[in-house]
């Protein structure tokens, strides 16, 4: 199954992010609907279309990285075996987060 979401689309998206970052950062009175909407969506828009232009094979490359990436990372998992333990792991320690949130642990009573 395909997904929708590209490497070029995480690019834009990234690129619209800093945008309205970076505009915030320069000009604190600026309209929030300008700001947060109108110029990150422009910026998306221009940047996925430069980047579906001038790089047409950018998909495949990241997808291929990304398989990579989870090849990698699944593989070392599954050598180390800690997926058997992590359960009872995780178990654990949320028992402790529980008791320490609950005040178990307070050292001056």
């Amino acid at each position: 199954m395909s997904s929708p979401f590209s490497l070029p689309l995480s690019l834009s998206l990234l690129g619209g992010l800093t945008s309205s970052f970076m505009i915030t950062r320069v000009n604190t009175n600026a309209p929030p609907v300008l700001v947060f909407f109108i110029i990150p969506l422009l910026v998306i828009y221009i940047l996925f279309q430069i980047l579906s232009a001038i790089l047409p094979n950018l998909e495949s490359t990241g997808r291929r990285v990304g398989d990579y990436v989870s090849s990698t990372t699944m593989g070392g998992v599954d050598d180390t075996g800690y997926l058997q333990v992590f359960p009872t792991l995780f178990g654990v320690f949320l028992l402790f987060v529980v008791l320490l949130a609950a005040g178990m642990f307070k050292l001056n009573q």
